[in-house]
């Protein structure tokens, strides 16, 4: 089969980048399993250096339309980003929404969403579980005493502002990536004096990748991923997983369809149960917790998985032109409902 992956960022990224990985990881399975695989991406994209059986189409901000950048014998577009409506290819082809758009209106047909939640977010009802190459995340039950952070250092959605708080009230050491903490006035606020003698537990270890962003998620004890938002998948709380880490979550999302609570993370509603989730983790033995660690590894999604279910819908839109009756894209728009919020 004859795959175009099409997705105007960098692939693979040089460090963050879900999407972009995402995309790298599927074109990898596809062409293990033997298929052709086309990708349109930015033109600085270092993808035929890591595969060099793919075949990289540059797409710049200039094109003025992305049809003429389809091969003719392309035999499925699967696109990452949507191009304007009304630009449809005359090929088949699905769409991934990796967001939530919140204003967005007018989805094309054979929209999929990332996990249950995701879609009936948006009224949909077709998913794919994203995943991650399990491989390239060794597992390591033997855990050091920190609690990581790693995401966009951001104070409401991502809830910077609760795992700081978690770790000067339990005494737990936090090492934050995703930016420069100390630059940042809202830790000079009164918010942090009370902390001042705390300081020390507080890492602030930047943007990282690669060797040392693996090393981070294997030895951290837990991951922080109490959010505030709905999240469509979560990459990082898998690549947490795959290392045999435990995962602290909120309940918004996807979260709820893979962290068990009390074996492979803690589901908390409340930032009491919270800092009792931790007070758990840090009381665990050996034993338990090189269990626990097994659990997690179980329980990560891998990309094997989600390359087969696209490969599978690949092959229906070839052979009926649609996933479902495209009329239901119509009906596509993102209204959640109320999202339980963790703060302090």
């Amino acid at each position: 089969m004859h795959i175009v992956q099409f997705f105007d960022g960098v692939i693979p990224p040089p460090t963050y980048g879900g999407i972009e990985r995402v995309v790298f990881w599927l074109t990898r399975e596809f062409v293990k399993n033997g298929h052709r695989v086309t990708v349109v991406a930015h033109p600085n994209s270092p993808i035929v250096e890591r595969l060099p059986d793919v075949t990289l189409v540059p797409l710049h901000p200039g094109n003025k339309d992305y049809r003429d950048l389809i091969p003719n014998d392309a035999e499925v577009i699967h696109f990452h980003n949507v191009p304007p409506i009304g630009n449809q290819p005359d090929k088949p082809f699905i769409v991934t929404e990796h967001g939530n758009r919140k204003r967005f209106r007018g989805y094309w047909p054979n929209t999929v969403f990332l996990s249950e939640s995701h879609a009936k977010n948006h009224h949909g009802s077709v998913y794919v579980y994203n995943g991650i190459p399990k491989e390239d995340y060794p597992l390591n039950p033997e855990k050091l005493d920190y609690m990581l952070y790693m995401a966009k250092l951001d104070w409401r959605a991502k809830n910077a502002k609760t795992a700081i708080n978690l770790s000067l009230d339990t005494g737990i050491a936090l090492k934050l990536t995703g930016g420069n903490l100390w630059r940042s006035r809202k830790v000079w606020g009164l918010w942090l004096l009370r902390g001042l003698l705390k300081l020390d537990l507080l890492h602030n270890e930047g943007g990282v990748g690669g060797r040392r962003k693996l090393d981070l998620l294997q030895k951290a004890r837990v991951l922080f991923y109490l959010i505030n938002w709905h999240e469509p998948f979560g990459l990082a709380p898998h690549e947490a997983l795959a290392c045999g880490t435990p995962v602290l979550a909120s309940p918004n999302g996807a979260l709820a369809e893979y962290i068990d609570n009390g074996k492979n993370g803690f589901l908390v509603s409340d930032y009491k149960e919270a800092c009792e989730a931790l007070e758990r983790l840090r009381d665990m033995s050996a034993s338990e917790t090189r269990h626990m660690a097994e659990y997690c590894r179980t329980s990560a999604r891998s990309i094997t998985d989600s390359a087969q279910a696209y490969l599978a819908m690949y092959e229906t839109v070839i052979e009926r032109g649609e996933l479902y009756p495209p009329e239901d894209a119509k009906h596509i728009w993102f209204d959640p409902p109320h999202s339980k919020i963790i703060k302090r």
